[in-house]
């Protein structure tokens, strides 16, 4: 990108609302110009990955728990929890009164509370397109904690402007820290607008995290189906068709990116099978995780999008039997009654490294 290109491409997105504009900027702010002004697309370099699978070096998220940041004890109850991803919530899982003292929570937690060793932890700031002050305050709280989460998670994201204000502060707050903090950025669509943005977001945000040299990483996009549903006018229903577009469409970019991929919540928190039949669904279509809305849906969620026993031996017999057939010279083999070729192979592999990192036997 040309050097001459000025502090307002970077911090401010036509797109954004006026208040945006009276965010203040971090200290270091004018480094993170100067390092984007040789940035380089990364994104040719992405591997694009089949089937449900867990993007390469990124936390796992099968399950994606919110817990509301003004309930400390839903935060402890969530700490011992074998979640793959604890959200601690500062948006829409608060009232409007209670956001304050949610913040101050939070980042009191950050410090006082324990979580599971296998849990990431996110925190959810208020959105920056609508309350700019107030995400600002949420993010500069958070990093006043000694210890950090794992991620941070924007919703509402509509605009490259909102990403690039989200890497500006992300990128002057670690400074002071270990040059190994690392933070993922997790972003959540949840309007037509987001929808058809989210591609040039994406690449926004791939190229400014490639171009640092600091460790803001590009994670996950959530599917805000509710929201969604209510920008579009539509009616929500069990079979979800009326969000069937939407739903694929954020898969396809996500892969795009190499990104996880959340799926909907499923809101009826008690009926266990139905949860498990939409999990499956999603998983299908080649989501990688889904948001979780109660403790009672974490372990169901957490099994239907990790392998099962039987797929993972089908997985090894397959790559066993093609890598033999491939070493004598065939390109195409009959496995167990059905010709397999390298898209079928690719499909094993990754299901074998999904339980591999599960530590699935």
């Amino acid at each position: 990108m040309a050097s001459c290109v000025t502090h307002s491409r970077f911090l401010l997105h036509k797109s954004l609302s006026s208040s945006l504009k009276t965010v203040s900027r971090t200290p270091h702010e004018p480094l993170l110009l100067r390092a984007r002004t040789h940035r380089v697309h990364a994104s040719s370099s992405i591997r694009c990955l089949s089937g449900s699978v867990q993007s390469e070096g990124l936390p796992p998220r099968r399950a994606f728990m919110y817990v509301p940041g003004d309930s400390k004890k839903k935060i402890i109850k969530a700490s011992h929890l074998a979640v793959d991803c604890v959200c601690l919530d500062m948006e829409d899982g608060v009232a409007e009164p209670s956001k304050d003292q949610a913040r101050e929570l939070i980042t009191d937690s950050l410090d006082s509370v324990h979580f599971n060793t296998a849990t990431d932890v996110c925190v959810r700031i208020n959105p920056v397109s609508t309350q700019a002050e107030r995400a600002e305050k949420d993010i500069e709280a958070v990093f006043s904690a000694n210890k950090l989460p794992s991620s941070i998670c924007l919703p509402k994201v509509e605009s490259v402007g909102e990403v690039e204000w989200l890497c500006n502060k992300l990128y002057g707050l670690l400074q002071p820290r270990p040059k190994d903090q690392k933070m993922y950025i997790i972003l959540m669509c949840e309007s037509p607008r987001g929808f058809l943005n989210l591609p040039q977001v994406c690449t926004e945000l791939d190229e400014i995290s490639t171009s640092l040299d600091c460790n803001v990483i590009p994670d996950s996009i959530v599917f805000g189906s509710d929201d969604y549903c209510a920008a579009i006018g539509a009616t929500r229903t069990d079979a979800a068709k009326e969000i069937l577009y939407a739903r694929q469409k954020m898969i396809m970019i996500c892969k795009m990116f190499n990104l996880q991929a959340i799926d909907m919540v499923y809101n009826n928190f008690k009926d266990t099978e139905g949860l498990t039949r939409n999990c499956i669904e999603g998983r299908n279509m080649g989501y990688t995780g889904k948001q979780v809305i109660h403790p009672g849906q974490v372990d169901p969620v957490q099994a239907a999008f990790a392998p099962s026993a039987e797929q993972i031996a089908w997985a090894r017999g397959l790559v066993a039997a093609f890598e033999s057939a491939e070493r004598a010279g065939a390109g195409a083999i009959n496995f167990q009654g059905r010709m397999v070729d390298m898209p079928l192979v690719h499909q094993a592999r990754n299901l074998i490294r999904v339980a591999d990192k599960f530590n699935i036997k």
